[in-house]
Formats: structure tokens, sequence, C-alpha cells
């Protein structure tokens, strides 16, 4: 099964509020060898963010991925939750749907060529751990980006985090990296990092950049990706990203 999706292709309203409206949540999973790396991590964050969306299905989710296994023993496994709503009255009348879709091919880390964006707000009822389908905000502030450019947006001159990564700074031989908040996404690759080394949470304003020596960025599919450039300042490679680098998925 190889760059295929289990969906069934045929028009579905509910699946299709999810993309129009961002009525869904998902993550992606990086398996090798059978061996779905974070796997705890990642239903966690799933059922969190179901509960948060639709109140009360938290046990309708569990019992969804409860027996779930991997498509094939190496790859990338995406699974999105999105609701058939019965009754907008109702709550208790929500019905959660699974998707999940595979692709044998595991994109690898890259270095970053970074440019500063500014980023519309997130609402800040929204709680870091929501990974949902609205990045449509951002890709628009990027919209001018090169295809070699990756956009590391910052929100009233704060920076947050890249389009599908978290972002980590070294300055004075320090890892630092934004605190989490409704415009910084609790990322699992955020976690793992923090896992591995001591990290501080330090508000970075844009202007702070010209202090950073090395950075890089990381997500749960990708790993760790060095950061060659932020604006055209070539930055080092720091010998603390290769041990990351080499520890990342070694858990």
């Amino acid at each position: 099964m190889s760059n295929e999706s289990r969906l069934d292709m045929r028009v579905n309203f509910n699946r299709t509020r999810a993309f129009l409206y961002g009525e869904s949540v998902f993550t992606t999973i990086r398996v090798e060898e059978g061996r779905a790396h974070f796997e705890k991590w990642h239903w966690e964050r799933l059922l969190k963010s179901a509960e948060w969306l639709w109140p009360n299905t938290a046990q309708q989710a569990q019992k969804l991925i409860e027996n779930l296994k991997p498509p094939g023993p190496t790859g990338v496994w995406r699974l999105t939750l999105t609701a058939q709503v019965k009754n907008r009255d109702s709550q208790d009348e929500i019905e959660l749907i699974l998707d999940d879709w595979w692709n044998e091919v595991i994109p690898e880390g890259k270095d970053l060529n970074l440019i500063n964006v500014m980023s519309p707000a997130r609402p800040e009822s929204w709680p870091s751990f929501l990974k949902s389908g609205d990045y449509l905000s951002r890709m628009v502030a990027a919209r001018h980006l090169k295809s070699d450019e990756v956009p590391l947006f910052h929100v009233h001159e704060k920076i947050c985090e890249l389009l599908h990564a978290n972002i980590f700074f070294i300055r004075d031989q320090k890892i630092i990296t934004p605190p989490l908040s409704n415009n910084t996404l609790e990322g699992l690759g955020r976690r793992r990092v923090m896992q591995l080394f001591n990290v501080e949470e330090i508000e970075l304003s844009v202007r702070e950049l010209a202090d950073i020596t090395a950075s890089f960025g990381v997500n749960a599919l990708r790993g760790i990706m060095p950061v060659d450039k932020i604006d055209g300042k070539k930055l080092e490679r720091h010998p603390i990203i290769r041990d990351l680098q080499r520890e990342f998925f070694r858990c």
C-alpha cells in the first residue's frame, strides 16, 4: 500500500467540513520497522484535542484508536478525527469519524532557511496542545516566500513557531525556546527535545534574533532540522544539534 489513502473517495459532507471549517484534529506519526515513534504521546494528544473540540467524546475517540496498528512496517501514518453532528443543540448526538492515511516514504529532515513572517494571533482560548487543521491564516501570511524559504512566525514581535515545527535557539551556550501559548503548539518533537536536554522557555523578540548563533526546528516526523540561515544571516552548526539528531528517535 503505497502513496494511497484508506479514505473512501466518495464525497462525504462530514469529512468535507473538516477541510472547509477546520472541524478536525489530527496527528502524524513516523513508523519505522513496525514501531510508531512517540505513539503514546500521539494518542494522548489526539484524545485531549477531541475532548476539547467536542466535549464528552473522549470515550468514543478511545474506542476508535485503541486497536489501531500501523498499515505497514515503515512510513508516515496520519490520523484525523472529525465529527458527524446529528443535532447542533445536543453534544450527546455527536459521532466521531476516524480516517487514516499512509505513505511509505518518510521525508528526511533538511537544513532550513528561515524568513521572519508576521502572523495573526490565534484565539486566546485555544490550548497549546490543540493540533487542528487551522493552518490557512499562516499559509496566507507566508504566501510571498520562495519555495526554499520557511516562515518563522512572530505575533506582536514575539517569536512563536515555524509552519509545521517548533523552533529552538542556541544563545550563550544555552538552548532556548518560546513558551507555550495559543500561538505556540506543544509539539511532540518539542517535548522530546526537552526530555533530552535542559531547555529554557524564554520569550524572544524579533530584534533579539541578532544574538542567535545557532538554531534548529523540530517535529515528531522529521526530527531535528538545523537552521542554516535566518533572514539571510548564516548560522553555525552547533555540536549539540548533532547530538540531538543522533538521540532524537532513540526511545
